[in-house]
């Protein structure tokens, strides 16, 4: 507690709205308190616990001015990145917490079940209806997104976009996103689950059809699905001009590999083409590898990469460093075993930091023929 109000002291002197989390220990201060009076509750009349009435009061007295700090780190999440499940809970149990202070305040301790009976009140009135957990968190984030949607572009205000875009398909499915687009989203989402059924290798269909869907959002909302801004260094994106254009002719094996949706690392996936069995293993999101037996062939995704950084190419996408590549320089075919091996990438993403060359994502093709 007088750790909280220092703080508090600290922000009047120095003038600086409180960030989120001071109001977790707040909230776990009054929570601890309060489930302290309702143990000793039963005890407060013996004559050896005359104690307990004034640690009462005193104990809402001293809430006052830490529900003011509370209100104030409520203000300052909700006014910067609008209400979202947690944080209606957060305004809902801060006017409790208020509540509940003045009513001791004013009346005493005689009726301590005001507590558990006000909280069940709340719950009830929350779980449904236009005022509940998901009506208001979705049409928060619904208002933010339409509002930034007409701000002009920058870098914060398209990843700002971005995390409401996953927010609302996370937490309030792909329809949250309808109003914002003439295109049907859930046709989206079946021809992306239909697809994505076909990939024998993919093991998170279900994952990988939701972020399939949310990229098809942003892209409809004119923003890059690749750029991550968190990155720290130098970061590129290269895509395939010829994307999705493939010859298969002759090809016993088609692969579709994304990585953190394929498989994870340092796992491999067993094939087979022209009757000779094979593994494909990832290893620590840089290397793909083709194995057979104790022999492996590396797929030079590393190599690709470095050789894109050495080279010039038309920038498609100023602001989020998105660059057009031809495919004869996404390709690389090696022979091996008697078998042609083809990577082709359909798209990379490179972060430069400290001399330092990390690939962050990739969507590759492997193509064996004979």
């Amino acid at each position: 507690m007088l750790i909280l109000l220092a703080y508090e002291g600290k922000i009047l002197v120095e003038w600086h709205l409180p960030n989120g989390f001071v109001s977790i220990l707040i909230l776990g201060y009054a929570v601890f308190g309060m489930l302290s009076l309702l143990l000793v509750h039963p005890l407060r009349n013996l004559e050896e616990n005359k104690w307990i009435k004034l640690f009462s009061k005193s104990f809402y007295l001293f809430l006052i001015p830490l529900i003011v700090l509370l209100v104030l780190a409520v203000y300052t999440r909700v006014s910067d990145y609008g209400i979202t499940e947690s944080r209606y809970v957060l305004i809902v149990l801060t006017l409790w917490l208020g509540f509940i202070t003045l009513y001791f305040l004013i009346k005493g301790q005689e009726q301590i079940r005001m507590i558990p009976i006000s909280l069940c009140v709340i719950a009830i009135i929350i779980s449904f209806g236009p005022w509940g957990l998901q009506s208001i968190s979705r049409n928060s984030q619904q208002k933010r997104l339409s509002t930034l949607l007409t701000a002009k572009a920058d870098k914060e205000r398209d990843q700002e976009i971005r995390n409401i875009v996953d927010y609302l398909h996370d937490y309030h499915g792909i329809m949250a996103l309808q109003p914002f687009t003439k295109a049907s989203l859930s046709d989206i989402k079946t021809f992306f689950k239909n697809k994505n059924k076909k990939d024998s290798l993919n093991q998170y269909q279900s994952y990988q059809t939701k972020e399939n869907t949310k990229d098809s959002v942003l892209k409809l909302l004119g923003l890059n699905p690749m750029y991550n801004p968190s990155m720290q260094g130098n970061f590129h994106n290269f895509s395939n001009i010829e994307k999705e254009v493939l010859n298969i002719e002759q090809a016993s094996v088609l692969v579709t590999i994304e990585n953190q949706s394929s498989f994870r690392d340092d796992e491999c996936k067993e094939i087979t083409a022209f009757g000779k069995a094979f593994k494909i293993c990832k290893e620590k999101e840089q290397e793909l590898y083709l194995v057979s037996g104790k022999e492996k062939l590396s797929l030079q995704l590393y190599k690709l990469g470095k050789q894109l950084l050495k080279r010039s190419y038309p920038i498609a996408d100023k602001q989020n460093n998105y660059f057009e590549v031809p495919n004869k320089d996404l390709t690389l075919t090696q022979q091996w075993k008697g078998l042609n091996i083809t990577t082709r990438v359909e798209e990379m993403g490179i972060e430069e930091e400290n001399q330092k060359t990390t690939i962050t994502h990739y969507k590759v093709y492997v193509l064996i023929t004979p």
